[in-house]
C-alpha cells in the first residue's frame, strides 16, 4: 500500500510538472509571437513592484509604452487584474445602455442616481484596468499611476453614497441628513483619496508592510460608515415593525456581504499567501476582489431598481445638477491633490525616471 501511495504521489507530481512546463511553453510562445520580452522572476524587478507571494511572471520595466499596451494579450501576473476590470468596464457600459432604454433619463429624476452611480463605476473600472496594464513601466509610473487608481476607487465609493442616499435611504434619516449629506460624502471621499495616496507614498516601498493596508482599510471603513448612514435605520425600523420582514432588505444585506468579502480579499492577499508561487497568474486575492466588486456593482444597480419599483425611494428628491456639481468638485480637488502629491513620490523613483 505504501508503495502504491508513493507511486501515486510521484505520478501527481510529474503531471503537475508537465502542466506547468506546458503552461510556460504556451506563455513563452505567445510572447514571442507578439514580440514581447519574456516575463521575469521577482528577484529581477524592483522591490516596489513585488506583490506578496507572487513569485514569477513580472513584466520587465523601462520598455516602450507599446509593450505594456500589447501585454493586454500576454500572460503575466497582472493579466487577471487587467481583464477582470476590463470586462467589468464593458458590463457597466452595457448596464448604462439598458438604463437609458428603460428610463427617460432626461425627465425621470429617480434614474439620475443610477446614472451617476454608473458613471462612477465606469470611471473606476476604466482607471483600474489602465493602471494594472501600465504601472510596471517603472517605479515612478507605478507610484503615479496607482494614485490615479485611487481616484477611480474613491469615485466608486462616492457613487455608492449617492445610491445609498437617493435610492435606498430610510425616509426619516434622509430628512435628518438633508443638505449636509452630499457635502459630507464629498469631503470624506476626498479625504479617503488623500489617505490612500499617503499610504502609498509612505509605505509603498515595501509591499509587505501591513501598515499601508491598515491605513487604507481604516479610511475605507470610515467611508463605508458614511455610505451606510442613509439606509442603516431601515433595519432598525423593520425589526420593530409587525408588517416588515428582514427578507425585504436582502438586497441591501447582500450588497454589504459583497463589500466585506471584497475588503477581506483586498487586505489579506489570500489564497496566494497560502500557496506562494501557485497563484502567480490566476487565483490572486486581488483578482477575486475585482470580481466581487464588479458583481457588487451589478447588484447595487439591482437594489436601486428594486427600491424604485417598490416606492422605497419616493421620498427622495435627487437634483442631477447638484449631484454632478459635487462630483465635478470632487474630481477637481482630487486632481489638484494628485498633482501636488505626485511631487512627493520617493526620490529614488524620480531619479530612475530622469535616467
Amino acid at each position: 500500500m505504501l508503495h502504491i501511495a508513493v507511486c501515486t504521489m510521484a505520478t501527481v507530481k510529474d503531471t503537475a510538472n508537465h502542466v506547468n512546463n506546458f503552461s510556460d511553453y504556451i506563455r513563452t510562445s505567445f510572447s514571442e509571437f507578439l514580440k514581447l520580452q519574456p516575463t521575469l522572476h521577482r528577484d529581477d524587478v524592483d522591490r516596489v513592484l513585488h506583490e506578496p507571494a507572487i513569485v514569477k511572471y513580472y513584466r520587465p520595466t523601462n520598455q516602450p509604452w507599446r509593450y505594456y499596451l500589447i501585454s493586454l494579450f500576454q500572460i503575466h501576473n497582472e493579466t487577471g487584474n487587467v481583464w477582470t476590470h476590463l470586462i467589468g468596464f464593458i458590463i457597466m457600459w452595457c448596464i448604462l445602455g439598458v438604463l437609458s432604454a428603460e428610463y427617460d433619463v432626461w425627465t425621470e429624476r429617480h434614474s439620475w442616481p443610477m446614472l451617476v452611480f454608473g458613471l462612477c463605476c465606469v470611471i473606476s473600472t476604466m482607471t483600474s484596468t489602465c493602471v494594472h496594464l501600465l504601472h510596471s513601466r517603472s517605479v515612478y509610473h507605478h507610484y503615479s499611476l496607482f494614485m490615479i487608481d485611487y481616484i477611480g476607487a474613491t469615485l466608486y465609493s462616492f457613487g455608492s453614497g449617492i445610491q445609498a442616499f437617493y435610492a435606498c435611504s430610510d425616509k426619516e434619516m434622509y430628512e435628518y441628513l438633508g443638505r449636509m449629506y452630499l457635502p459630507t460624502l464629498t469631503f470624506v471621499t476626498w479625504l479617503n483619496f488623500v489617505v490612500l495616496c499617503l499610504s502609498k507614498l509612505m509605505f509603498g516601498h515595501n509591499p509587505c508592510d501591513v501598515r499601508r493596508k491598515l491605513m487604507m482599510i481604516s479610511m475605507m471603513t470610515v467611508q463605508a460608515t458614511i455610505v451606510t448612514l442613509p439606509f442603516g435605520p431601515r433595519y432598525y425600523r423593520c425589526y420593530f415593525s409587525d408588517t416588515c420582514s428582514f427578507s425585504s432588505l436582502n438586497h441591501l444585506t447582500i450588497s454589504w456581504i459583497f463589500f466585506v468579502s471584497s475588503a477581506f480579499f483586498f487586505g489579506s492577499h489570500l489564497p496566494e499567501k497560502l500557496f506562494p508561487g501557485k497563484c502567480d497568474i490566476f487565483g490572486q486575492g486581488h483578482q477575486i476582489f475585482h470580481v466581487i466588486s464588479v458583481v457588487n456593482q451589478m447588484w447595487q444597480f439591482h437594489s436601486m431598481r428594486l427600491d424604485l419599483s417598490t416606492g422605497a425611494s419616493d421620498h427622495t428628491e435627487p437634483d442631477f445638477l447638484v449631484i454632478m456639481a459635487a462630483l465635478s468638485v470632487l474630481v477637481l480637488v482630487d486632481t489638484i491633490c494628485y498633482v501636488f502629491l505626485k511631487r512627493r513620490i520617493p526620490s529614488v523613483a524620480k531619479e530612475e525616471k530622469q535616467s
